[in-house]
Formats: structure tokens, C-alpha cells, sequence
């Protein structure tokens, strides 16, 4: 992996961060839209979209090499527009997913507690897959 690689993964992980942070409202931390695990890149990647697909939303494009899926809520499925940005690296041993937000009403920095309860959904479903995860 190049320099200019790795900076790009700081500074894109950085920016989803303080996204989340800003998004998750109050009672919400950042650890809620961000988890480590210890498995496989692949694995977790290929869980990260399962989970996905189980909580009603669909691929809108997929970056293996970056990392990085992109989906959007089913409305018929999920009763709420969003899109969930889900961003999965390498962090020493451990693999780390981050996940942000697009919804209506985010721009406001207000998270809709259905999209707050959708991440959480996602973490819940990424965890049975996964066996657990590392905090």
C-alpha cells in the first residue's frame, strides 16, 4: 500500500469519524457507529453486506480495494430514507468498520432515532455474523 494510499485512509476515516459524531445526536457515541473486529478483511467485508441486505438495504457500489460500501434503505423494508456509508480497514490486528449516515434531517445535525436504531441493527446483525467483536 503507497503513502498516498494510507493518507487518503487517514483522512477518509477521520472525515467518517467526525461525520459520525456529529450525526449519532445526543445519547449517541461514537462507538455506536464504529466497531473492531478480529477476523479477516474478506470476512468482514462480505458480513458487512449481508448485514446490510438483512436490515433492508441495497448495494448502490462496492470498493473492495478501498474499503468502502454504499447503500441505501429500502423504504418498503426500513419505513426510512437513508443511505449508510459503511467504510471497513485493516487497524493493526484488528479490522475496523465506521459507518455514516445520509438521511433527510442530518444536514440539521439531528439524527432520526430510526437511523440511529438502523446502525445499530447493522452492528447487531455484522456481530452474529462475526461471532463478536473486539472493543
Amino acid at each position: 500500500m503507497g503513502l498516498l494510499t494510507i493518507r487518503r485512509l487517514t483522512a477518509v476515516s477521520i472525515v467518517m469519524v467526525a461525520a459520525a459524531a456529529c450525526a449519532t445526536g445526543s445519547g449517541t457515541s461514537v462507538d455506536d457507529w464504529s466497531r473492531d473486529y478480529v477476523s479477516t478483511f474478506d470476512r468482514v467485508f462480505e458480513a458487512a453486506i449481508g448485514s446490510l441486505d438483512e436490515i433492508g438495504f441495497y448495494l448502490e457500489s462496492e470498493d473492495r480495494e478501498e474499503g468502502r460500501i454504499r447503500a441505501r434503505s429500502s423504504a418498503r423494508r426500513t419505513n426510512v430514507e437513508a443511505a449508510l456509508l459503511v467504510d471497513v480497514r485493516l487497524r493493526g490486528d484488528r479490522i475496523r468498520v465506521d459507518v455514516m449516515a445520509q438521511s433527510p434531517g442530518l444536514e440539521e445535525g439531528r439524527a432520526p432515532v430510526q437511523v440511529s436504531g438502523l446502525v445499530r441493527d447493522f452492528f447487531h446483525g455484522l456481530d452474529a455474523r462475526l461471532e463478536g467483536r473486539v472493543d
